[in-house]
């Protein structure tokens, strides 16, 4: 048998996986002891090969130890792994950019705002949400050019095509993303959607900027400053006269402070990718969390208590071991560093108020979201509107004005004008007069109507009116259209004193001329 004359390096790699070839080692078998070892086995019987014996280290690679490839291939794998953490330090730096950028986190803030309420109304077939895409310079545009307020675009949404078209369904709450300052032109724009949501009896909740009270963020706001005497200030005089002298404001609520709309991103393990990102945040300042509107939080307590009950009056204060009221319990609640884990709860809001300081944001107009201390929960215990009503000599008038104005009372009075105005659009026409509609509106408003104060709430939901009367009167000149005027005194709660409204509408048959 010819033995070639060169056999081909060997490709064997060592138990370390570097080939030969690799370390550059090849190592050519001499031709003359391929040729002996053939011309033998030609001859003879190849003998038994022998046992197995150990073999040498050197033998793997030649000029290598064992020991020396484990350590070039440790040193090699640590160059690697040194180069895949700078690789995560520059992502990270980058994505902390990203995501910490003012535009982004409006964005990621909003979105997250709408999957809270939408999460909070899953199951419940009869809420509805809606969405509108409108900033607040568009808002602004869109009531600058209208001439009149009933001529612009938002009052055409939520009035014209809903509130006063027969099929339409009337918007019980709008959560407007916004946080307009004290600027002129700013009140402006608050004095057109007030009119709009107004005559279509829509409670609207806004959010609020520590620029309307002349301040970078909320933690200026310290325990010693006197809110009431700040809005005294001369800065503040259009402020004072838009909620003074505008009495659709009362359909308008500012909440605040902001609240956390997720916890920060840590490399917990358990992303699937194997990037390790760390979000940049300072737990103390809060600076570089991701912060929205507190309008969210109050739009998802008005959600969960008419999934619960059909109804708005259980939105404010909050129980001892009690899930309902004014109960914010859905926050992402994030911790502070300790030896033992989830001891020390970050309040998911910007600050955390005083119960002073509640008292004073609610009586110039706001509705302040107050953090339960030690725990992850936080509750609105009041929801005054903007609106602020005149001063009266009589205590009970005092509170019977300020009753009035709760956000909590005017959500119940409006979802009973969007039904008489359905009701009494549906019943008037040539063959029906003035005295028939009243009495068919007002044998329908006594079934929601009960006396009994020590009721249950689950009765008061049930039937949320303390009294009830109506008036229709026809127009005069305009035959088949009549006025509206209901007089409702619902159900309160925590409260022992009653409020009266007077609801005032024009409704026209469809054969109207």
């Amino acid at each position: 048998m010819a033995a070639p004359d060169e056999v081909p390096p060997s490709a064997d790699t060592g138990p370390s996986g570097i080939s030969l070839a690799e370390l550059g080692l090849d190592l050519p078998t001499p031709a003359a002891n391929v040729a002996d070892v053939a011309a033998s086995q030609s001859h003879e019987q190849a003998p038994p090969p022998p046992a197995e014996e150990p073999v040498p280290e050197a033998s793997v690679v030649p000029g290598f130890t064992q020991a020396e490839l484990d350590e070039r291939n440790a040193w090699t794998r640590r160059a690697v792994d040194r180069l895949i953490a700078a690789i995560d330090r520059m992502l990270s730096a980058q994505v902390n950019e990203i995501l910490h950028h003012p535009k982004v986190q409006r964005l990621e803030a909003s979105w997250r705002g709408v999957m809270w309420l939408i999460r909070t109304a899953d199951g419940s077939k009869w809420i509805r949400i809606r969405l509108l895409n409108m900033t607040w310079a568009e808002l602004t545009r869109d009531i600058d050019r209208a001439l009149e307020f009933d001529q612009s675009q938002i009052f055409d949404k939520i009035y014209t095509q809903e509130f006063d078209t027969p099929g339409g369904i009337p918007y019980g709450m709008l959560i407007a993303d916004y946080e307009p300052s004290k600027h002129p032109r700013d009140i402006a724009t608050l004095r057109g959607l007030c009119s709009a949501v107004g005559a279509a009896h829509t409670t609207t909740v806004l959010g609020c900027s520590p620029a309307l009270f002349g301040v970078d963020g909320f933690r200026e706001l310290v325990s010693t400053v006197d809110l009431g005497a700040l809005f005294q200030r001369t800065e503040f005089t259009a402020w004072r006269g838009f909620c003074s002298s505008t009495e659709d404001a009362r359909y308008l609520g500012f909440a605040l402070p902001r609240v956390l709309m997720r916890k920060p991103y840590r490399n917990d393990g358990y992303r699937t990718d194997g990037f390790m990102f760390n979000e940049t945040t300072h737990l103390r300042s809060g600076r570089g969390w991701l912060w929205g509107s507190a309008a969210y939080a109050f739009g998802a307590v008005v959600v969960r208590s008419f999934a619960t009950y059909g109804w708005f009056a259980d939105i404010r204060g909050a129980g001892r071991d009690l899930n309902g009221g004014g109960l914010v319990d859905d926050m992402p609640t994030p911790w502070f560093t300790t030896d033992r884990p989830g001891v020390g709860i970050r309040v998911p809001v910007e600050i955390q108020l005083t119960e002073r300081q509640e008292k004073e944001f609610s009586d110039v107009g706001f509705i302040p979201l107050v953090p339960a201390r030690l725990t992850p929960f936080a509750a609105f215990h009041s929801n005054q509107s903007a609106w602020q009503p005149p001063r009266y000599d009589k205590a009970a008038a005092r509170m019977n004005a300020k009753l009035s104005s709760m956000l909590q009372q005017i959500l119940c009075v409006s979802r009973f004008a969007h039904f008489i105005k359905v009701m009494a659009r549906d019943e008037v026409g040539s063959f029906r007069t003035a005295d028939e509609v009243r009495d068919k509106l007002v044998k329908w408003l006594q079934t929601y109507t009960q006396s009994n104060d020590e009721a249950s709430l689950e009765v008061k939901a049930k039937y949320p009116l303390r009294d009830a009367d109506i008036e229709v009167t026809e127009l005069v000149g305009k035959p088949g259209s009549f006025a509206v005027v209901a007089r409702l005194q619902p159900q309160f709660q925590l409260d022992e004193i009653g409020a009266n409204f007077n609801l005032v509408s024009t409704v026209r048959s469809q054969n109207a001329a």
